[in-house]
């Protein structure tokens, strides 16, 4: 499975976290933060992740399910902790929590 994964990483030009074992150099963020989705969903344990990397010029990807919440995520998740996902981040972003921020999206590998 990895290497059809490298494979079409590779040939699509796309980026794919959690790729450090491949041998070639596929796209990815340098750090794959999951506690602000299943440990805390709090304004709080945003600002601790962006404090962590502040002065780094590390790109990040902080897990959300804020969207849509397929079977699997329901099984791992629930819609409550979705919520408050969707609550943190605007309060967030109205805090001005983002502001020294530079969020991108994933065609910045492209």
């Amino acid at each position: 499975m990895n290497e059809v994964m490298e494979k079409i990483c590779l040939q699509k030009n796309l980026p794919i976290r959690k790729c450090t074992h491949f041998k070639t150099k596929c796209k990815h963020p340098d750090e794959f933060i999951t506690s602000f989705s299943f440990k805390s969903n709090t304004v709080e344990e945003l600002k601790n992740i962006l404090n962590q990397f502040k002065k780094t010029k590390k790109i990040i990807e902080i897990l959300t399910h804020a969207g849509y919440i397929d079977e699997y995520t329901s099984k791992i998740s629930s819609q409550d902790s979705r919520e408050r996902e969707l609550i943190a981040l605007k309060q967030a972003k109205d805090l001005g929590v983002f502001d020294d921020v530079e969020l991108i999206g994933y065609d910045y590998f492209n």
